[in-house]
């Protein structure tokens, strides 16, 4: 898999263009920008947001693929924690978003829980915050739901019992919430590796 760097920084920059190129062993020429229809000049929104997620899936879409991104807004110690435990589990490269040494947010490749690939010319990776898995799309799915199996399986089940004393001290929904989001990461991850461990 060859690394692909990005070849416009700062706010505004492609490194997500070049982290998805080299994961989709794809020149960076032939990745629009995402930031089409944002005010580059203005600090970043949750309009703006809305509309980088709609221009990347778009493309994506073209591959068979839509983006989910799972954690947190902005880096903290149990975000950085917890990308790098669901990263080990994964098994394959993969992106994560973060904070970079200048300031911003930015994509990175990781693999086995450490940085694989900083798409940026003077490195320096991310704190993390966010995965981003790119999920296969299936036909005639509703865009707001995510393809699980129909049971749990015992690595869903599993997902929750280290955490017990922490769902003990939530309210209800946060509770439901988190059960539920920690089983889902455990499915997205058992897809990932095909059902198999």
């Amino acid at each position: 898999m060859k690394k692909v760097m990005q070849t416009v920084t700062g706010f505004g920059g492609n490194c997500e263009g070049a982290t998805l190129a080299t994961l989709l062993r794809m020149k960076i020429e032939d990745i629009p920008s995402f930031w089409e229809g944002i005010d580059i000049t203005k600090p970043p929104s949750d309009e703006g947001g809305v509309i980088y997620q709609k221009n990347l899936n778009k493309f994506l879409a073209k591959h068979g693929y839509k983006s989910i991104s799972l954690g947190w807004e902005e880096p903290t110690e149990e975000s950085v924690q917890w990308v790098e435990e669901i990263s080990k589990q994964i098994g394959v490269k993969h992106l994560v978003a973060g904070m970079s040494p200048r300031g911003y947010m930015h994509s990175v490749i990781y693999e086995q829980g450490k940085l694989w690939h900083d798409p940026h010319p003077e490195g320096g990776g991310v704190i993390p915050c966010q995965i981003q898995f790119l999920m296969p799309i299936f036909e005639n799915v509703r865009d707001d739901y995510v393809v699980v199996p129909l049971a749990p399986t015992p690595k869903m089940i599993d997902s929750t019992w280290n955490d017990q004393d922490k769902i003990e001290t939530m309210s209800h929904n946060a509770r439901n919430e988190f059960i539920y989001k920690k089983m889902i990461y455990a499915a997205m991850i058992e897809a990932a590796r095909g059902g198999n461990e």
